[in-house]
């Protein structure tokens, strides 16, 4: 297994080198880092175990810069205290002396969010996303791929959501695009099927070029989207489960195994309201290694994306929240059959009276025969039935 510290270092420093054209300086930082790390037992591979990828482990030369911080500064007090520019790069917070997942994405900040909460033809949709902490573009991306954009997965506005719908989660740096496949009952509600769109990392299809960073060509951006623009320069890469839809990056991993009704990410929303009824959202996490500098025994790493892990969410709606659901859809999906149907059947009463009304002067006695005659009826049969 890849060193996650190591590389992540690495990985951040090739990032910020690149992004300020300091290229040259990639061959003195990168075998410092890995000549400091390798000192406290840190190697390019070594075994670790999904938990300590996921929630990390102890990294032996932050200990060490821990135990001689006080003293360093005691003696020097104008150094700044390293452990704690370390430790808190950026938005991150390496707790305990550790790296992991599952850190890198809960500390880092993503709000305060700005919505839309009504919809302009042309310009936006009814919760769309407008902002994420006071910034309406992403990162990195070439415009218009850089615009804020896509709708939060609680609601998606009322009526047709139309053939494309595109999925706001600010932690994956860019919208998910979701197809609409088909139109259907499910579970008791009337809903709509939307598909994740496989070719959204394709960079053949000009819509999605400009995802590519600048200053890249499109071979090095096609089949995966780089995070490092939202991750302070954290490299990892996005795609979807065992390479979907990026065949050129599955053909260079083995073992991958695709299955499409488990790997891909689907939505169901009631049809009237846009109210999420079943969602599967699965992603995978990977390394870029294709950018690695090519000096000491990273040169022996082969240039690919890495699979790290894939998860999958599913959520559904229940109890009477989905009562609620199914009487709604019905009502929406049927009301105005229903309201034909009564509408009709009055028009009928009223043409009744009218006539009734309005071609005998005496209504009401020849309501009352009628009357009579009905009661009559039921009393004949009653006897019989007696008999």
């Amino acid at each position: 297994m890849m060193n996650i510290p190591i590389m992540a270092t690495i990985l951040v420093a090739y990032h910020w080198i690149e992004y300020y054209h300091f290229r040259f300086l990639t061959t003195i930082i990168s075998p410092i880092i890995a000549n400091f790390m390798r000192l406290f037992g840190e190697t390019i591979v070594q075994r670790e175990t999904i938990d300590q990828i996921l929630f990390g482990r102890t990294i032996n030369a932050l200990n060490f810069l821990q135990s001689i911080n006080g003293f360093v500064r005691t003696l020097i007090p104008i150094i700044p205290d390293f452990h704690e520019m370390i430790s808190n790069f950026g938005d991150f917070h390496l707790l305990n002396n550790s790296f992991s997942l599952i850190d890198l994405i809960a500390s880092k900040e993503f709000g305060p969010f700005e919505y839309y909460r009504y919809d302009k033809i042309g310009h936006h949709r009814m919760h769309q996303a407008k902002t994420a902490m006071g910034k309406s573009y992403f990162d990195f991306f070439q415009e218009p791929c850089n615009q804020m954009g896509g709708q939060d997965i609680q609601f998606f506005g009322i009526k047709d959501q139309g053939e494309w719908n595109e999925l706001f989660l600010q932690p994956f740096c860019r919208r998910l695009p979701f197809h609409r496949k088909s139109k259907e009952w499910i579970r008791g509600v009337s809903g709509v099927k939307y598909e994740i769109w496989t070719d959204m990392f394709n960079m053949s299809i000009v819509e999605n070029q400009c995802y590519c960073f600048s200053g890249r060509s499109l071979n090095d951006c096609d089949g995966y989207s780089d995070c490092s623009g939202t991750y302070a320069g954290v490299a990892f890469a996005l795609t979807l489960p065992h390479f979907i839809g990026s065949p050129g990056l599955a053909k260079k991993i083995y073992g991958l195994r695709p299955n499409p009704d488990k790997h891909l990410s689907i939505m169901w929303l009631e049809q009237y309201l846009g109210i999420p009824i079943d969602v599967q959202l699965a992603l995978q996490f990977n390394w870029p290694l294709h950018h690695l500098p090519s000096i000491g025994s990273l040169s022996n790493i082969r240039r690919c994306i890495l699979p790290l892990g894939w998860f999958k969410g599913h959520g559904r709606s229940f109890g009477i929240l989905h009562v609620g659901l199914m009487i709604l859809s019905f009502l929406l999906k049927y009301g105005q059959l229903l309201l034909a149907i009564i509408s009709a059947l009055m028009a009928i009463m009223c043409i009744i009276m009218h006539y009734y009304q309005h071609h005998n002067d005496d209504f009401e006695r020849n309501l009352d025969k009628i009357m009579k005659m009905f009661d009559f009826y039921l009393e004949k049969n009653s006897k019989y039935q007696y008999i």
